[in-house]
């Protein structure tokens, strides 16, 4: 199986992308978002953290210091489910 290279930059700078927009349309008291990425047969958990200081920086373009953190867990096979 060919296993995903979780340090790619443009495959977390893709992520990175599409979690944005679904904080800004829907954000969240617990500032906490779960998404699922799939590579071949390889699926991944991806748990993004961000603060209302990122919040307001996404919104409202405020200056902040602070980011949104994503940790990936996996990969894990969904040939073995």
């Amino acid at each position: 199986m060919e296993k995903r290279d979780p340090t790619k930059p443009a495959v977390d700078m893709q992520e990175a992308a599409q979690v944005v927009p679904w904080i800004k349309g829907y954000p969240s008291k617990g500032r906490l978002r779960m998404t699922l990425a799939q590579a071949g047969q390889e699926m991944y958990i991806i748990i993004s953290k961000y603060s209302d200081n990122y919040l307001e920086y996404i919104n409202d373009n405020q200056p902040t210091a602070d980011f949104m953190t994503m940790t990936q867990y996996g990969s894990y096979s969904i040939d073995s489910a």
